[in-house]
C-alpha cells in the first residue's frame, strides 16, 4: 500500500490542478487550498509523511487565510489535521495551540456555542491534562 501512495498523491494533485485550473479568483485559491490539504492527508497516512503533511497543511492554511480572511470555516480543518500531525509527532503542545487557533476560527465562524467549538475545547482539555492522549479531532 504504502508503495501505490505517491502515485495516488501524484493523481489527486493532477486531478485538482485541473479543477483549479478551471476556476479563478477566491475560488481558485480555495480550490488550490483544498488540494494541497488533500495532497498532505496522503502524505499523513504514508509511514514517515507527518513532515510533509504537516508542511502541506501550513501552506493550505496560509493560502485560504489569504483568500477568504479568517473567518473561512476551511482554516480551522487545515488546523486540526496539523494538530493531529504534531500529536503524532509528540508535540503535544503545538497540537494543543494549533487546536486553540481552529478553535477560535470555529467560534469566529459558527458562534461560541457551536458544538464543534465545544468539541474542540474538549480535545484541548484532554491534550493539558494528559501527556500522550488520544486525539480524535476530525
Amino acid at each position: 500500500a504504502t508503495a501505490a501512495l505517491p502515485s495516488m498523491a501524484a493523481a489527486v494533485a493532477l486531478a485538482a490542478a485541473a479543477t483549479v485550473a478551471t476556476a479563478t479568483g477566491q475560488a481558485r485559491s480555495t480550490q488550490s487550498a483544498q488540494a494541497i490539504a488533500a495532497v498532505a492527508a496522503l502524505c499523513a497516512a504514508e509511514e514517515g509523511g507527518d513532515e510533509e503533511a504537516a508542511a502541506l497543511y501550513k501552506q493550505a492554511y496560509s493560502i485560504e487565510k489569504e483568500a477568504s480572511g479568517l473567518r473561512a470555516p476551511n482554516l480551522a480543518l487545515y488546523l486540526q489535521m496539523l494538530s493531529v500531525v504534531y500529536h503524532r509527532q509528540g508535540k503535544f503542545e503545538a497540537a494543543s495551540l494549533t487546536l486553540e487557533e481552529a478553535a477560535s476560527v470555529l467560534e469566529a465562524v459558527r458562534g461560541p456555542s457551536h458544538a464543534s467549538v465545544a468539541a474542540v475545547r474538549q480535545v484541548i482539555a484532554k491534550l493539558q491534562t494528559s501527556a500522550a492522549p488520544t486525539l480524535d479531532v476530525a
